[in-house]
């Protein structure tokens, strides 16, 4: 994702002023599980990384079990549940999409009572709609229509059709964006006006561009900043970013600068060179770092 690349960017640049800290390669999974397995073995294999990021539920679960293997550590930018399971080489940056999804739906059900819920067939989106469902019906509300796809679909006509005729006063769509924006324009295709809901991270430059005026009242989750929190140099940092890149620093760029961060100071504390596993020991021993996102 272009956000999380910017933080990652934006930190690096920083850390490596005076002296090179870290060193940062970029391969593109494009969004697909075989190409980010791919791009992990040969960072491990050839390039010798002693850690990944990642980015984007599929991706991140297929690419974790081989840094496990390998022994490399792994910092995801996922809300995938369960993700750190995988071993003791696994970190993440996020909170599991069950709890925004469970703040999404108490939220909803005090403005809507029957809901229609189309959802990506993967763990993060699952996760999501679970949470929201069942603070929306705690709440009062229905599911009156639930019904799942996978990623290369683009026909929502027949399910959308379904949820039609179940006559829900408010849609959720929770997918990715080229998905998001298909379910959109099909569904005022037919006719269908109800409110739009969507998922947490959906408001990117491309959902946006993609859906037009039709994305016009959309609400969806939001995660922010805590500005307040802040202090007077990490608040100028915020703004040296928003000089640098022409935009007001998304929370997805602000995760990704503190991981940079976090290995920049593991790196300085050791002063030497570290193994992968020493990095994954370092990481666990950190305690109350200062963070753009908040305490670690």
């Amino acid at each position: 994702g272009e956000k999380p690349k910017n933080g990652i960017d934006f930190a690096t640049e920083e850390v490596n002023e005076n002296k090179k800290m870290v060193e940062i390669i970029y391969e593109d999974s494009e969004g697909k599980s075989v190409k980010g397995v791919s791009a992990a073995q040969k960072l491990i294999n050839v390039d010798k990384v002693q850690a990944l990021f990642c980015q984007l539920s599929d991706v991140c679960s297929a690419i974790a079990p081989i840094a496990e293997e390998n022994k490399v550590v792994l910092f995801g930018f996922t809300s995938t549940p369960g993700f750190t399971k995988t071993g003791d080489y696994i970190f993440n940056a996020r909170e599991e999409s069950i709890d925004p999804g469970k703040k999404f739906g108490k939220f909803a059900s005090s403005k809507y009572k029957k809901v229609a819920i189309l959802y990506l067939n993967n763990l993060t989106q699952k996760g999501f709609v679970e949470g929201f469902a069942q603070k929306f019906e705690n709440g009062g509300g229905k599911v009156v229509f639930i019904e799942y796809h996978t990623s290369e679909q683009s026909d929502f006509r027949t399910p959308l059709l379904k949820a039609k005729n179940a006559q829900p006063d408010v849609l959720l769509f929770a997918s990715r964006v080229a998905n998001t924006v298909a379910l959109i324009k099909q569904a005022r295709e037919l006719n269908m006006d109800q409110p739009v809901l969507g998922p947490l991270g959906i408001d990117t430059k491309g959902f946006l561009d993609g859906v037009g005026n039709m994305g016009e009242g959309m609400i969806y989750p939001g995660t922010s900043i805590p500005i307040d929190n802040l202090n007077p140099d990490m608040k100028a940092k915020i703004q040296m970013y928003e000089k640098s890149y022409n935009e007001q620093m998304p929370y997805w760029a602000a995760e990704s600068y503190d991981v940079v961060k976090i290995l920049d100071l593991i790196a300085r504390n050791a002063n030497k060179a570290l193994t992968s596993g020493e990095i994954k020991d370092k990481v666990k021993s950190i305690r109350d770092f200062s963070g753009l996102t908040g305490i670690f």
